[in-house]
Formats: C-alpha cells, sequence, structure tokens
C-alpha cells in the first residue's frame, strides 16, 4: 500500500486511528473504534478505567507521530516520513502485549499504596505506559520477558532468572518491597512518605542492579541497546540505563518519566535522566538511571543550587525515537510495540533557569508555522525544537513561558534571539551591514569554515586560516559559527557569538 505524504501523516501513528477523539478524562469515550484495534476496545467492556487506559494508550501512539511530523512541517522533515503498512495481519500480538501491561498496571495500582494515591492522570501518563526500547513485539510473548509481571509474581521473577541469569532471588526482591510498602502505609507524614519512594528507588537502581548485577554507565558504547545487549555488556549509555530503569520503577507502580538535557543546557554533551514525580514539584527528584542513589539534596552541577528544573515541553515518545528512523522501523516491523507501550518525556530547556519570559518575533509571514528551537550538541546536529506557534495576521509569532536565565540563544529559521539574565529580550534578523571584528583564539594552520545562522541552520560564508587573530568583515547583530574542519564529531563547532555594533563577539 503506498501512501501520499499528506495520507501518511493522515494515517499517522501505524494504523487508521479515525474517529478517536482527544481524551478529556478517564471516562472519555471514542465516536468509534479504532480501525484493527477493536478487540483491545471490546476486552475492556467490562472495566471502565481499563478502557479508558487503552483508549489513552492509542490516543497517545497517535499523537506521537504526528507530533514528530506535524502539519506544517519542514518538507525536509516531512520527506523523511516513510510510507507506513498497515498493521492489521499484526493486531492479535498487539491486542495481547496492550492487555497483559494494561492489567499488570493496574494490579500495581491496587498493590502498591504510592501508586494507589496518584490520581488517575498520573497514573495513565506516569505508570500506565511501559517503554521497550528497541525490543520488538515479536520477541515479547517469549523472549522477552514483562517486566511488571516479574515485579508482580513470582513464577514471573523465575521466568526473568531463566532468560537473563539473573541471580538476585524472589525472595529477597518481595521482602523488600514489602517492608517498604509496610513502611509507607504507616508513615506519619508526605515527607516520611517522599523517603519511602527514595528507597525504592535506591533500591532498584543500586542495590538489586548495579552491586549484584554490575550493571554501569558506559557513555561511548553503542546507542540504543536492548535488555539483552546491556545485561551481556555490563552497562550502557543513559538513554539505556533511564529506559531500563523506568520500566523496573514503573512496574512497581512509582511514576518516574525520562528527562533530557540537550548539550547547550549542560556545556558538554547532552544527557538523558529519570524524574521521579512527587506530591508536589518541589518532592520531583532528578536522578541518574540505574547508578544513582537519588536524594532531595542531590544537586547536580549544572543545576544551581539543587533547585528543581521546570520542563517547559512534554513530548510523546523518549527523545531518542522521536525520528524518522523509527518511522522506518515501523514500516520494516510493523508489531514495533513501542509507539502503543511508548512513554511521555520531558524536554529539559530550563534546566539552567528559573524565570521564562515571553519570546515574540515579528516581520515573518502571516498565518505561517514557526519553530522555535535551541542549539543540540553546539552546531553539529542542528536544531531541538521545543515550541511551534502560528504567526498571526501581521506575521508575529508568540512563544510563551520560555526559560531566560543563562543568555541562551533560541533559534527561528529566520530569525535568533537572545533571552537574557534579567528576562529582556534581544533579537537578530541578520542585516546586511557589515563592520570590522577581531577573531581570537584559532589554531594556526587549521582550516575554518565560518558560518553564519540563515535559513534555518549554520551556512558556510567563508573559509579562513587559523592565527592568533584574524581581522574579517562580518555582518552587524548577527549569529555566527565556526567549524573546525580538522575535528569530527560536535568537538569541531565553537560556541556561536553574536556581532555587536560597537565591535564586540559576543560568545554563547
Amino acid at each position: 500500500m503506498n501512501l501520499t505524504r499528506r495520507d501518511a501523516l493522515k494515517y499517522a501513528g501505524l494504523l487508521a486511528l479515525s474517529g478517536l477523539g482527544v481524551l478529556q478524562g478517564c471516562g472519555s469515550k471514542p465516536s468509534s473504534n479504532p480501525s484493527g484495534l477493536h478487540e483491545l476496545i471490546e476486552h475492556y467492556n467490562h472495566d471502565e478505567a481499563k478502557k479508558s487506559a487503552a483508549l489513552f494508550l492509542l490516543e497517545e501512539a497517535k499523537k506521537r507521530v504526528s507530533q514528530v511530523f506535524p502539519e506544517g512541517a519542514p518538507e525536509a522533515e516531512q520527506d523523511k516520513l516513510k510510507p507506513l503498512e498497515t498493521i492489521d495481519a499484526n493486531h492479535p500480538q498487539i491486542v495481547e502485549a496492550l492487555v497483559r501491561n494494561i492489567d499488570f498496571a493496574f494490579q500495581a495500582r491496587m498493590q502498591f499504596p504510592w501508586c494507589s494515591e496518584l490520581s488517575m492522570e498520573d497514573f495513565m501518563r506516569y505508570v500506565l505506559p511501559y517503554r521497550q526500547g528497541t525490543m520488538d513485539l515479536i520477541q515479547f510473548p517469549t523472549a522477552h520477558v514483562h517486566w511488571r509481571e516479574a515485579f508482580l509474581t513470582e513464577s514471573g521473577w523465575k521466568k526473568l532468572q531463566m532468560v537473563y541469569g539473573i541471580s538476585t532471588p524472589w525472595e529477597e526482591v518481595n521482602q523488600t518491597v514489602q517492608t517498604l510498602v509496610e513502611r509507607y502505609n504507616h508513615a506519619p507524614n508526605s515527607q516520611e512518605k517522599h523517603r519511602v519512594k527514595l528507597d525504592l528507588v535506591s533500591y532498584v537502581n543500586t542495590t538489586l542492579w548495579v552491586e549484584k548485577e554490575l550493571i554501569a554507565y558506559n557513555p561511548s558504547g553503542a546507542q540504543e541497546k536492548t535488555l539483552e545487549a546491556i545485561l551481556k555488556d555490563g552497562g550502557g549509555r543513559c538513554s539505556d540505563l533511564t529506559h531500563l530503569s523506568l520500566m523496573h520503577l514503573r512496574a512497581l507502580g512509582l511514576p518516574v518519566t525520562t528527562f533530557r538535557i540537550p548539550a547547550w543546557g549542560r556545556g558538554d554533551d547532552n544527557h538523558q535522566l529519570l524524574m521521579m514525580i512527587g506530591e508536589t514539584s518541589e518532592q520531583n527528584v532528578v536522578f541518574d538511571g540505574m547508578r544513582s542513589k537519588p536524594s532531595q539534596d542531590q544537586a547536580y552541577p549544572w543545576k544551581p543550587g539543587g533547585g528543581i528544573p521546570k520542563m517547559y515541553t512534554e513530548e510523546f515518545g523518549v527523545w531518542d525515537n522521536a525520528s524518522a528512523s523509527v518511522v522506518g522501523r515501523i514500516t520494516e516491523h510493523p508489531w514495533f510495540i513501542d509507539f502503543y507501550l511508548g512513554t511521555r518525556s520531558c524536554r529539559d530547556v530550563t534546566a539552567l533557569f528559573t524565570d521564562t519570559v515571553t519570546i515574540t518575533i515579528p516581520e515573518l509571514e502571516p498565518h505561517k508555522i514557526t519553530y522555535l528551537g535551541v542549539l543540540n550538541n553546539f552546531c553539529s546536529e542542528g536544531i531541538a525544537y521545543i515550541a511551534v506557534e502560528k504567526t498571526d495576521e501581521n506575521g508575529t509569532a508568540t512563544f510563551h513561558n520560555v526559560g531566560c536565565k543563562g543568555n541562551i540563544l533560541y533559534f527561528t529559521e529566520t530569525h535568533a534571539v537572545l533571552a537574557r539574565d534579567d528576562c529582556s529580550i534581544e533579537i537578530f534578523p541578520n542585516r546586511d551591514e557589515q563592520m570590522p571584528y577581531s577573531i581570537k583564539g584559532l589554531k594556526p594552520e587549521r582550516t575554518y569554515a565560518l558560518c553564519q545562522w540563515g535559513t534555518g541552520s549554520f551556512q558556510e560564508v567563508q573559509r579562513i586560516t587559523g592565527d592568533d587573530q584574524i581581522e574579517i568583515k562580518l555582518n552587524v547583530n548577527s549569529v555566527y559559527a565556526i567549524k573546525d574542519l580538522t575535528e569530527k564529531g560536535w568537538q569541531k563547532w565553537r560556541r556561536p557569538f553574536i556581532t555587536r555594533r560597537d565591535g564586540a563577539l559576543e560568545e554563547h
């Protein structure tokens, strides 16, 4: 079945979910059943709560694809979208996987008090979705043991031990968890309950796995490893460990989400963490997957004073999988379950910020979709888009609640915007006026590409040879970046800089 781009976007999400409205609450019903998965809805006709959970997962799957490839997205992004094949031939496996996931999730809600106290909205958002990483559904009923079942039943844990060779006995796991349940039930206040949840995270991440199974952090390893590869190699990248940790903690009914910090937010490279959702935003705790012992007092070095970072935007699906490559994998493997059981994640675009500001950008085309983004991995991977708005009749785009502490640069396709510490905003539309500037610190005898922001990326405008100091004419109030053509990867880029009218270069 060959689909046009428009048809593929409407197909958006592995199957036609035509008529399925956005859920307004746990009791919302669709106007019609989703094509190919009507058995799932019928399976829960007797249970409104579980039916709502099933509809929630299906609606999230549809949103995930439509958010990656929204109407009006840049043509370069839309061109990556491959025609999607029907999954009707495989939907019995999808139904089986979703039923198992939903049933065990509700069992955890009944069994663990920290889960039963959650609102239905938080339960469906932070416990119900079940990330699979790169595991295909075809492995699900046999080679892949369901983690919810493993943490809830002795038979499930023994299957886990047989498949993966895990030595920790069920009696130890069950006794530890039951002790934490008793502590939680007898906790005198919310602070003590919060400590119990932190101890649960600590047990799963450090005692159960790191000390006994030797799961370690390997920042230079292959990306998106399977669970078998993580256990065989004894570790993985931050994304692998957060995916694995998230599965364990949600299996135990604990509300957690993935939390992504782009390179510009840390100053060296991307990093992915987890965040436990507390009763209040002050009790949200950010921690590394599988290796950290979380503490309410823990402060990451890039978070001043250990303050709780703000979440500017949530997206459907883990960052690594919000790409066209996954859509391609769906075409090859229609049973790929991740889009149904994938979790929402957060892009932390305010890791360094305590204030927010409204950014208003004029002089754009009227009634046009406009994306606001930040640099990802400095300049090497282009822009990570964090918000989208439509311009008004005057060609003005307005973005609300944008972080403004840290002097960060934001970008649209045509403009650069600087949000300052004092919440003031400067806009750089790349005018043609030029004046001389002095560039320092380039290594002698190396060749560099001088690149200027425009048309949605840094475009090379001139080649220069390194020297201690170079005099060159540049556009005033524009944003440039320098690429070392002898280096590889993100290290070849220097931080972008703004050309000021007083002749200064302001690096960001």
